[in-house]
């Protein structure tokens, strides 16, 4: 009895296609996708962050700085804009503002007098950082740390004994030589030396966009999620199509004056409006429980376009994936298996920035990252609203492709 029933529910599993893909082939997909963001699959994915550099020195000191950045595998270094004209703290610090830039490096003109410094009390370099990036900033700043050490170690070593003979007392002349000697040997040997462990100079890291603001990843957070459910609710939404259509609801509606196009469209406006109305809740619990940033004008213009271009291309996809299946349990774990991949893929569970550079190219296919890349310029770059076009312009065009698939699919109803 036991192995007939251990065949039935073989033979009950092995119909269920969609119950064999949710169970066996989307825990892989997840798997794979996870393994690869944090480093399975045992090459360097992590793309170079991109750094400009100002050199406001201008001197042997900062130029050996540069070089030893150059050097360095983990980092992309640029000293020059696209018109070929040398960085300005001015510039670099508006690019890490608008967002072309997380992290940039200024060079004061004091340079190699605060690495000359006992005490450490002068500013050897600044970092300009986006920290909605958490790793970038972090990461250069530590990188610059050991670009200076493996740099100027002759610079090191001569400030290390200014203080030792502050502290000791006077040298003698022989001793002089001696260490006049070691220095020379010392910056021979600049590029290849080790890295001096702690922090060999003072390095400020300054927060161009994130301070003057309340509580910015909120926004993030709001987004993610509520571009998230908004699909699984759209998807949801359009399957009462199927629902009709196995009561006979849909054909009687039909053989009425109502034709598919107006149907599609009527429950697509509904759709969108309804899902306006899901994302417009979770941004104002945010402003209300977490202060999000929501009502500014700028702000409120801009996730009002967002929202709008959101929820129509998720309740046009919603329609292609309703018209698609056949019936409500197909449809449910199709949108199951599409929405999450499409998620962790553009960013709802994971940022894209910290993905490899591959994968966040993959994951421009989705509607999460063009929607997640908006509500981003909106709420943390402060972007204008005619700055959020080609966001704008994606969604609106994903939106309609998917609302012209959606009545293509839909004619297997108006031939039956």
């Amino acid at each position: 009895m036991i192995t007939t029933l251990l065949r039935i529910g073989w033979m009950q599993h092995k119909r269920d296609r969609m119950a064999q893909l949710l169970s066996l082939v989307l825990p892989l997909v997840f798997f794979s996708i996870f393994a690869v963001i944090f480093g399975g699959l045992g090459a360097p994915r992590a793309p170079r962050p991109h750094v400009a550099v100002v050199d406001e020195a201008h001197n042997a000191a900062s130029a050996r700085l540069i070089a030893a950045l150059r050097a360095e595998k983990s980092l992309e270094v640029s000293t020059q804009g696209a018109d070929g004209r040398p960085f300005d703290a001015r510039s670099v610090r508006a690019m890490v503002a608008d967002g072309t830039l997380s992290v940039a490096i200024v060079i004061p003109a004091g340079f190699e007098a605060a690495v000359l410094d006992p005490g450490r009390r002068r500013i050897a370099a600044t970092v300009l950082a986006d920290i909605s990036d958490p790793m970038g900033p972090p990461m250069v700043s530590g990188l610059l740390q050991a670009a200076i050490s493996r740099g100027l170690p002759d610079l090191l070593l001569r400030r290390d004994l200014t203080a030792l003979e502050a502290s000791a007392g006077i040298f003698t002349e022989a001793e002089r030589q001696l260490l006049a000697g070691l220095s020379g040997r010392v910056e021979a040997t600049a590029g290849s030396a080790k890295v001096l462990t702690g922090e060999p100079v003072k390095v400020v890291v300054e927060d161009v966009i994130g301070g003057r603001k309340k509580n910015p990843s909120i926004a993030y957070y709001a987004a993610s999620t509520g571009v998230l459910f908004l699909l699984f609710t759209m998807s949801g939404s359009a399957g009462n199509l199927l629902d009709e259509e196995s009561f006979g609801v849909l054909e009687r509606l039909l053989s009425s004056k109502l034709t598919m196009s107006r149907l599609l469209i009527g429950r697509w406006i509904y759709n969108s409006l309804y899902g306006m109305v899901q994302v417009t809740l979770m941004f104002v619990w945010g402003s209300l429980l977490f202060k999000l940033d929501l009502w500014t004008p700028g702000h409120l213009l801009g996730f009002a376009l967002m929202t709008l271009a959101t929820a129509t291309a998720a309740s046009a996809f919603g329609l292609v994936l309703a018209t698609a299946c056949r019936t409500r349990g197909q449809l449910n774990g199709v949108s199951s298996i599409v929405v999450l991949t499409m998620s962790a893929l553009g960013g709802s569970m994971f940022p894209r920035f910290l993905m490899p550079g591959w994968m966040q190219n993959v994951g421009l296919l989705t509607f999460n990252a063009w929607a997640l890349d908006g509500y981003r310029k909106v709420f943390w770059y402060d972007t204008p609203p005619l700055a959020l076009w080609p966001q704008l312009s994606v969604l609106l065009a994903l939106g309609l492709g998917c609302l012209l698939l959606a009545r293509r699919l839909a004619r297997r109803w108006e031939i039956s």
